[in-house]
């Protein structure tokens, strides 16, 4: 999803997501979500893995493990 772009909606299956413009709903995946800098994401998501660059806001749960760069904000609760 690039930058520029606002979505709102819900995306589930299997593979990555890579996230570096807006978006709005829910997210579940049996893949690594991604979350670049600069990136808006007010979403409850479910992955194998998630990496936070951007800023986050919603329920975050993970199978593997969750990331959060220097650059990334999370508002909400985590599970790993």
């Amino acid at each position: 999803m690039g930058n520029g772009l606002t979505v709102k909606g819900e995306v589930n299956g299997a593979g990555d997501l890579q996230i570096l413009g807006r978006f709005e709903g829910q997210i579940g995946l049996t893949g690594t979500v991604l979350v670049g800098e600069g990136a808006e994401v007010d979403a409850n998501i479910f992955a194998s893995a998630i990496v936070i660059g951007g800023s986050v806001r919603g329920n975050l749960s993970a199978t593997g493990r969750v990331e959060i760069l220097p650059t990334g904000i999370l508002t909400g609760p985590l599970k790993s």
